[in-house]
């Protein structure tokens, strides 16, 4: 009797292998699926993290470019004093800004403390005055006028199809008073470079929105004109951005992104005063690529696990069973995170090969958790540096647009560049008067002072790195110093391994070269030294800045002391013609000087006096002052038993004497005007008397009787000596 086949459903051995094999599938899914959250989620903080970073970077190089634009226009509001000049010199203002910051402004307009143009400039048309209008109703004069800095939407400009907003710039008196508002039209070209110039990864792309989420600038600079105004308010950033919700790594940022793909993504603020966001959006099928390989990997291991599982003998039931309990094991530890358990057999069959393989993607598994903090570390690090230089920048910008003496503005930011670049040594050198060598004006720690000391020089083109800079303006660069053909050895720094001189050069000018020097061989980088040559660009602007607001106060103090001596010999001419020209007022009677009593009689090079004089009356002297100039006395005196002089009567007497000293002037300038005019109709007349003939006898008649009448003279004699060929004129 043949045995009856038992049934595969009956079969004890296929059942436990069964259910063995479907127990090692769901455990290894479970671990699988384990693995696959954890490396999901640690993947996709590292994505947003690294999004994050790069949002911020490039709020943060719009943001600087804005302060730079704003820190100019408060710089030349404060030194420019455009109230006090007329339309054509506040044009002529406007036009030296315009032409010195050509790729920050697009058009400068000036407008008075009610709001009215005074003055427009542009680089592509004259504006004339009939096109000047009031613009008190417009945000960019009423924002500032209330005393905060406005900056308006961005637009393609008409004049010069680029992107620009607008800026409004208060400008004040010292006392706090609104003198007008600086409005331009700021070029926003450089704030499309900088979104075009972020990268995160192959397929990664950044824009920029405005507060009512329309797409402002775009990464694709193909594309940044197509998409220029889009409304993307839709997309869930722009959502959070525009109702100021803070950013968080535990919400949700996959989305369908700008370009209609799946992306990842993340925003930032541009800063304060700017409703502008940056958000940053990768394709997910690039953020996870890695996720999809190891996915792909692990199926894989289930197949294996299957087959294995199903090819296992009955027989071997027994050992199948604690090797599977083993398995099992394993592949809980692997989901609970115990990536470092290996599961060890001692079997070289199916489940042997299962187990190395289980071991191998623990191993995986761990090494690409291991690669991924790795990278999220070097990707934080490199984010941190790119941060420090940017910081760097930001606070190069603000010394260079607040800092107007040369001498305090180098020796701030060589300390920076040194502290914020961790460097050895930082040298900053300026041509000299004979421009055949440069002067070291400033230089870090105890070697810069030793060399400042000395009146440290070198040759512009001679055997050094800074002759060399400044002969070529170009930057020189030795990333091993023992190497290098042309070089200065200094033995004040004998540490210096790798040195760079970069050159100063404003409008077409080399002003000098800044020294970096550090003590690690290859210390620059290509991103280090495009970095520093931007640092030494705004140093080199700040430079010539300096110097022409020197040269300008220079010729302002020249004008001032011109003008206070031709003044000063006005009046002296003037009292010339009388002696003791003034008055005295004596209770209700006002007499003229020498009638009534002298108050007092102080020099005329005094400034104020004050006088007592035990039972006399209080007495206080004010000199009258014109441009400087002591034309005059102002001489008060209290009753009898009165108090000393306040300090508030003091402030008074002041004033109203600066009040008299004003008013003195404008009589005096009038009466000069009216004897000019006087003696101009005099000479026009005399000389149409003379020239009514041809006749030399009648001419020499009428000029004898003119001349006598005119200057009232009591004899004239007007002869031709034919002799001697000259004539003469005697009074």
């Amino acid at each position: 009797m043949t045995k009856k086949p038992v049934s595969f459903r009956k079969s004890i051995a296929n059942i436990f292998t069964f259910y063995a094999i479907l127990l090692v599938t769901v455990a290894l899914g479970i671990a699988g699926f384990a693995v696959y959250v954890l490396n999901y989620n640690v993947q996709q903080n590292e994505i947003l993290r690294g999004l994050e970073k790069t949002a911020q970077q490039a709020a943060l190089g719009i943001s600087s470019y804005l302060n730079l634009a704003t820190n100019t226009l408060e710089v030349f509001g404060d030194t420019g004093a455009l109230g006090g000049l007329d339309r054509e010199a506040q044009s002529d203002a406007l036009n030296q800004l315009l032409v010195g910051q050509r790729r920050l402004f697009n058009e400068l307009t000036w407008l008075s403390a009610t709001g009215v143009e005074q003055a427009r400039v542009s680089p592509y048309r004259i504006v004339p005055a009939s096109e000047l209008a009031s613009r008190a109703g417009q945000p960019e004069f009423t924002v500032p006028a209330g005393g905060e800095i406005y900056i308006g939407p961005i637009q393609i400009s008409v004049q010069s199809n680029v992107p620009v907003t607008t800026i409004g710039v208060p400008v004040q008196s010292s006392i706090g008073e609104l003198q007008g508002v600086l409005v331009a039209e700021v070029i926003l070209k450089e704030m499309w470079d900088v979104v075009a110039g972020v990268e995160f990864g192959e397929t990664g792309y950044v824009y920029v929105v405005d507060e009512g989420g329309q797409l402002r600038a775009f990464s694709e600079l193909a594309e940044a004109f197509g998409r220029f105004g889009q409304d993307v308010s839709y997309i869930p950033e722009v959502d959070r951005f525009m109702r100021g919700v803070p950013w968080a790594v535990d919400q949700d940022h996959r989305y369908v992104g700008v370009i209609d793909v799946e992306v990842i993504g993340s925003y930032a603020v541009v800063g304060e005063g700017v409703d502008w966001g940056v958000v940053v959006e990768l394709p997910t099928a690039e953020a996870f690529v890695g996720l999809t390989r190891a996915t792909q990997s692990l199926v894989v291991v289930l197949v294996v696990v299957g087959i294995v599982a199903a090819l296992a003998s009955p027989l071997l039931l027994q050992r199948l069973r604690r090797d599977l309990e083993q398995l099992r094991e394993g592949a809980s530890l692997f989901a609970q995170g115990e990536l470092s358990h290996r599961i060890v057999l001692g079997r070289e069959d199916e489940l042997g090969v299962l187990a190395g393989v289980l071991n191998s993607m623990g191993e995986q598994l761990s090494s690409i958790i291991v690669s991924l903090e790795q990278r999220v570390q070097e990707r934080t690090q490199d984010l941190e540096k790119r941060s420090a230089y940017l910081q760097a920048s930001a606070e190069v910008s603000r010394a260079v647009s607040s800092i107007l003496d040369t001498d305090e503005l180098i020796r701030r930011i060589v300390t920076v560049v040194r502290s914020r670049f961790d460097l050895y040594y930082v040298g900053l050198f300026l041509v000299d008067e004979t421009r055949e060598r440069v002067v070291l004006r400033a230089g870090t720690g105890e070697a810069g002072r030793e060399m400042l000391a000395g009146r440290h020089t070198l040759d512009i083109g001679g055997d050094s790195m800074i002759g060399q800079c400044v002969a070529r303006a170009e930057v020189r660069l030795a990333l091993d110093v023992g190497e290098a053909a042309v070089r200065f050895e200094n033995p004040l720094l004998p540490d210096t391994r790798s040195e760079m001189a970069l050159p100063l050069q404003s409008r077409g000018e080399v002003l000098g070269a800044l020294t970096i020097q550090s003590v690690e061989e290859a210390a620059f980088t290509e991103e280090i030294i495009i970095v520093l040559q931007t640092l030494a660009d705004q140093l080199a602007v700040a430079l010539t800045n300096a110097q022409l607001f020197a040269g300008a106060q220079r010729a302002l103090e020249a004008e001032r002391r011109a003008y206070g001596e031709i003044t000063r010999e006005a009046w002296r001419r003037l009292l010339d013609t009388r002696s003791s020209w003034g008055y005295v007022c004596e209770g209700e009677d006002v007499l003229p000087l020498g009638r009534g009593a002298a108050l007092l009689q102080p020099a005329p090079e005094s400034q104020e006096v004050t006088l007592s004089g035990g039972d006399t009356s209080p007495t206080l002297g004010m000199p009258i002052r014109v441009r400087n100039q002591t034309v005059g006395m102002l001489n008060f005196q209290k009753a009898e038993g009165a108090p000393p002089w306040t300090e508030e009567e003091r402030v008074l007497v002041e004033t109203l004497t600066d009040q008299l000293s004003v008013a003195l002037e404008s009589a005096r300038l009038y009466e000069d005007t009216q004897r000019r005019a006087a003696r101009e109709r005099v000479i026009g007349t005399v000389t149409s008397r003379m020239r009514e003939t041809l006749d030399i006898e009648t001419v020499l008649e009428t000029a004898a009787q003119e001349i006598s009448e005119a200057l009232g003279l009591l004899a004239l004699d007007v002869r031709l000596d034919v002799e001697e060929g000259r004539l003469r004129s005697q009074e």
